[in-house]
């Protein structure tokens, strides 16, 4: 009798140890689970890509998107990428028509990328004109360009306008007049630029001599060329700014 309690009693003992080890070994196992279940690594958020630069020049006096080296090394320093529009229609016979037809080019160039248009005289025109239709641009900068269509512009822009030169006739005067509603009708920022005229904003500015014709029409400013471009790039830059 005494023989068959005590095998009663060690099977109750084995099966109560084993539950315990059953259970203690459950709970460890979750808890190893829930532990890494809150260490996983958050996945890092995609990093978001600048948008490209696009530079369009000004039309004529031998002018390629190369003679704004510096806007184009400026924007390099910053990390932006750079495309550069070289136009191959030319007819200025109608100016709202080559302003429409550069703007397809740049459209053309941009592909499916979000895009800044820089551009200068005509380039100018084009980028406000671009940047006011196509919502391919996130900003647009205008170098002393004057447009010949109105529209607001619904991105940040940027129109640096420089003095007078005796070859601004009135289609040029009136260009100026509608950068400027057009800018402020944007609620974009123009700067005067005191000092600069047209042919300031591009390298030639460093190199007048070169450019006879352009020095006796009065299209560069009493600025240092350096100088001048200096400040163009400083208000770029910080334009630039403003858009991080």
């Amino acid at each position: 009798m005494n023989k068959l309690i005590g095998l009663v009693l060690l099977l109750f003992l084995t099966i109560f140890v084993g539950h315990e080890q059953v259970h203690a070994t459950g709970n460890k196992t979750l808890s190893v689970l829930q532990t890494q279940s809150s260490t996983k690594p958050t996945p890092s958020p995609s990093p978001t890509t600048k948008p490209v630069i696009i530079i369009v020049p000004g039309y004529g006096s031998g002018l390629t998107p190369d003679d704004y080296s510096y806007a184009i090394n400026n924007a390099l320093s910053q990390g932006y990428t750079v495309l550069k529009y070289s136009p191959t229609f030319e007819d200025i016979s109608s100016y709202a028509n080559l302003v429409n037809v550069w703007s397809q080019g740049v459209g053309n160039l941009a592909g499916k990328k979000r895009v800044i248009v820089l551009g200068h005289s005509v380039g100018g025109a084009v980028a406000m004109h671009f940047c006011a239709t196509d919502t391919r641009c996130v900003a647009s900068i205008d170098l002393d360009g004057g447009p010949v269509q109105y529209a607001v512009i619904p991105v940040p822009n940027l129109y640096l306008q420089g003095e007078v030169g005796a070859y601004c006739d009135q289609g040029c005067l009136d260009g100026r007049t509608l950068a400027s509603k057009i800018t402020t009708d944007s609620k974009g920022l123009e700067v005067f630029m005191p000092g600069l005229k047209h042919m300031n904003f591009t390298d030639y500015a460093l190199n007048q001599a070169a450019h006879p014709d352009l020095v006796s029409q009065g299209y560069f400013g009493t600025i240092d060329g350096q100088s001048g471009l200096n400040q163009i790039t400083s208000q770029i830059t910080s334009f630039l700014a403003t858009l991080h």
